[in-house]
């Protein structure tokens, strides 16, 4: 088992000083499957409103009268999937120093194309292979909503949290950044 959390010469929760730039809190293990899912939520939240036509009060309700348990139980396994990871994969050793804004955008830009890149490839794989497992997903017909999104099989998530770690822990060196990709 691994301890995940880097101390990296700080005790505090205040930014260190010396070659760690970040503060304590900015390396809890968790902070990032956190800020990760409440952005995914709030894009979701803004596809359902524009789908309502930017009425926000029919837009919540939309979502009320949706699948909230599947919701619930997906979220739940999210979470246990990533503490499962951390126990047994080893933790990245970062670099603490920050990359410039513009490398971090760039760095940015490349992951998310490479992240849709290869989940494009795996789900039309779903679509040849294994669409009985994956049919869920497209359960509301041609038009794609909003819930739809949020309505996947485990297979679908796992490949998705799967696809993910690929991404941010073998995006390509020339340009990843220390803050991003483990060190061998």
């Amino acid at each position: 088992m691994h301890a995940n959390f880097s101390t990296c010469g700080a005790g505090g929760w205040l930014a260190p000083t010396g070659a760690c730039a970040a503060p304590a809190w900015a390396r809890w293990p968790y902070l990032e499957p956190w800020v990760a899912t409440i952005a995914f939520f709030v894009w979701i939240a803004l596809y359902k409103t524009l789908e309502c036509g930017g009425d926000v009060r029919a837009a919540i309700k939309a979502q009320l009268e949706g699948d909230e348990k599947h919701v619930r139980i997906a979220g739940i396994g999210y979470f246990i999937g990533i503490y499962l990871f951390k126990q047994v994969a080893p933790p990245a050793e970062i670099d603490w120093s920050c990359p410039s804004p513009g490398f971090l955008l760039i760095e940015t830009a490349v992951g998310v194309l490479a992240y849709d890149a290869i989940f494009y490839g795996l789900h039309r794989l779903m679509h040849a292979f294994a669409y009985r497992l994956h049919a869920r997903h497209h359960s509301s017909g041609p038009r794609v909503n909003a819930q739809e999104v949020l309505n996947q099989s485990v297979i679908d998530a796992s490949l998705q949290v799967l696809t993910n770690i690929l991404v941010q822990r073998r995006v390509p060196v020339w340009i990843s950044s220390d803050l991003s990709a483990p060190r061998p």
